[in-house]
């Protein structure tokens, strides 16, 4: 049946008419603010992705430019945080633990999920006034994560979430700049991570260089191999609300989020190493080599590290997440405790 054009018009005019009020709510929660409460509104993501937009319009990629004059150092914080069990439970099933995972007995609240609570943090940064590269094209290199305490803590009462940046890098490829995340309960920092991001110059980069090595062919140690299908980056996306859009409009083929692929091996380290390879106080470190394409299959290696001399009190077992035929590496990393 044909629609008429008086009723075409108002489909179009009223999700436009509500998406510039959702915008303009954003924008004026985000002016002049650094400080969000969790139980009121917060920004949303289709606002933050389209002001990534407009800031991306006046920066260029691998440049780094001079800090605005009356504009705030990029730090913000969000207070009054409670942890969702919905949204928990659909985390870890979307990132290898199984949606049972939270009422397991003796296990703690996944090491990557407090990430994932600071991923508008993230696009808050990267979108406002203050950040000083472009907001597009960044790639991620690596990242640390430290578990202080039982991240189960922050299932006590109210918690607050902060992201800063921490530093900016001119580097030869362009520019690194370091992103820091905190999580806060009432005792004191139960979580914190930094992130290492780059704006290139080029499309055609090295890898990053660092201490980690590759595991060879005869390294003993645990080995899985697991099937990534098409869906896998719109899970992720529903997982992030929203934040990683680009999931959802797919002009090239997709791929798996690195901090999906972080999760994975986490999971694998926990089923085969068990609940103590995690404990706090632990601290993880990853390398992301390059992107998984959807659909696909990956194959994680896991194996102790008994040949490092630089940490001889910790144990160390580390990770890969790698192509199965042609062990080309999409993620290298290690867990200390």
């Amino acid at each position: 049946m044909a629609v008429s054009r008086p009723r075409l018009l108002l489909l179009i005019a009223v999700p436009a008419w509500l998406l510039c009020v959702t915008l303009y709510r954003s924008h004026r929660l985000c002016s002049g603010r650094v400080v969000f409460d969790a139980s009121g509104a917060l920004p949303s993501y289709a606002y933050l992705l389209f002001r990534s937009r407009i800031r991306a319009l006046r920066k260029k990629r691998g440049r780094l430019y001079p800090s605005t004059e009356g504009v705030p150092e990029t730090g913000f914080a969000v207070v009054n945080c409670r942890i969702d069990t919905d949204h928990l439970r659909q985390y870890c099933s979307a990132a290898g633990y199984g949606w049972d995972y939270p009422d397991s007995a003796f296990r703690d609240i996944p090491l990557l999920y407090p990430a994932v609570l600071c991923s508008r943090l993230f696009a808050t940064i990267v979108s406002s006034a203050g950040f000083r590269l472009s907001p597009l094209g960044l790639l991620c290199l690596q990242q640390t994560v430290r578990k202080l305490q039982p991240v189960d803590e922050l299932k006590k009462g109210p918690f607050q979430l902060q992201a800063s940046v921490s530093e900016y890098r001119p580097v030869s490829a362009g520019v690194e700049v370091d992103v820091s995340f905190k999580a806060v309960g009432d005792a004191g920092p139960v979580w914190e991570s930094q992130i290492t991001l780059l704006s290139p110059k080029t499309k055609h980069l090295q890898c990053h260089q660092d201490r980690l090595t590759q595991a060879d062919g005869t390294d003993a140690g645990t080995r899985v191999e697991i099937r990534v299908s098409w869906s896998t980056g719109l899970r992720w996306t529903w997982t992030l609300y929203g934040h990683f859009l680009k999931h959802l409009l797919w002009i090239q083929r997709p791929t798996a989020y690195g901090l999906w692929m972080q999760s994975q091996c986490l999971a694998e380290v926990e089923k085969h190493k068990g609940a103590d390879a995690v404990r706090a106080p632990v601290s993880v470190h990853v390398l992301y080599r390059q992107p998984l394409v959807l659909p696909g299959r990956a194959s994680i290696r896991i194996w102790e590290d008994r040949n490092d001399a630089s940490f001889p009190a910790q144990k160390a077992c580390r990770f890969q997440m790698e192509d199965p035929k042609t062990r080309d590496l999409f993620i290298l990393g290690e867990v200390r405790s």
